[in-house]
């Protein structure tokens, strides 16, 4: 199966005017355009959350477009947003709301009031792919994942920057969660292949310097260097971690803007 012409197409209700009271829904929503226009944040947006209300200020389409559907800044193609003005957001919302249902609230709020059309693209993209390496994960597993209510405990530790080379030091993650993080920043999506569930402990830290893995279109991560760590990100991933960098193409899904307006609907 091609699953470069795999598309699968998400047609907004509320875009055509139609029934949309049983999918999750803010309380109450504000939208409106900055003024005085002052320079768009594309990347990340100037956000406040707290229990049961979330505010954007002067936050491009794009960048709420990857709220909503929590993808990262590559998977996401089509309508060029980049004239597109900077919003202020406000919201309320019930405080036990999940983050997939506060994703679903934001993505039929930008169809309501945007008249956002878009659609899923799966596409073979370049990637680094992350799997167990030959010697053996060597990160400690956590025994215990949740508190005394039986609640998920939340992540904690240091991050660094695959960029400027750093140390990530954690108490509790997961394995998708390190991933992600030092995937954000480097030419390539990296993708967790391991299969690992759970939390584990590790201690990583690295330079950085030309990888040695080649980069899926056999152009090197650079980077300045950091005197006094662990090597290489890849090559401190396998030594320290147990977990191998591999380039290969992976399916990875897109989110395609077919239509916006620029000037969203009155509140």
């Amino acid at each position: 199966m091609n699953t470069a012409s795999l598309t699968i197409l998400i047609w907004p209700l509320a875009a055509f005017g139609q029934d949309t009271g049983n999918r999750p829904h803010f309380d109450v929503a504000s939208i409106k355009v900055n003024t005085p226009p002052t320079r768009v944040v594309y990347q990340t947006p100037t956000r406040t959350k707290d229990s049961g209300r979330v505010s954007y200020h002067n936050t491009g389409l794009a960048v709420l477009i990857l709220e909503a559907y929590d993808v990262r800044t590559y998977q996401l193609g089509g309508l060029d947003l980049s004239a597109f003005p900077g919003y202020d957001v406000d919201a309320t919302f019930p405080a036990s709301t999940t983050p997939d249902d506060f994703r679903r609230m934001l993505q039929n709020l930008l169809a309501e009031r945007f008249r956002l059309q878009v659609r899923r693209e799966t596409r073979e993209t370049p990637a680094y792919a992350v799997i167990v390496a030959p010697g053996g994960l060597k990160m400690t597993p956590v025994a215990n994942t949740v508190d005394d209510e039986g609640k998920p405990l939340a992540a904690r530790g240091m991050f660094g920057n695959p960029v400027s080379g750093a140390r990530i030091r954690r108490g509790r993650s997961s394995v998708p969660m390190l991933v992600a993080n030092l995937g954000a920043n480097l030419d390539h999506p990296m993708v967790d292949l391991t299969g690992l569930a759970g939390m584990y402990t590790y201690d990583l830290s690295w330079d950085v310097e030309p990888s040695p893995v080649p980069s899926p279109d056999d152009a090197p991560v650079r980077g300045p260097r950091n005197e006094g760590s662990g090597g290489t990100l890849f090559a401190a991933m396998e030594k320290q971690l147990g977990l191998k960098v591999e380039a290969k193409k992976v399916p990875i899904e897109f989110i395609v803007v077919e239509h916006a307006e620029k000037i969203p609907r009155e509140n």
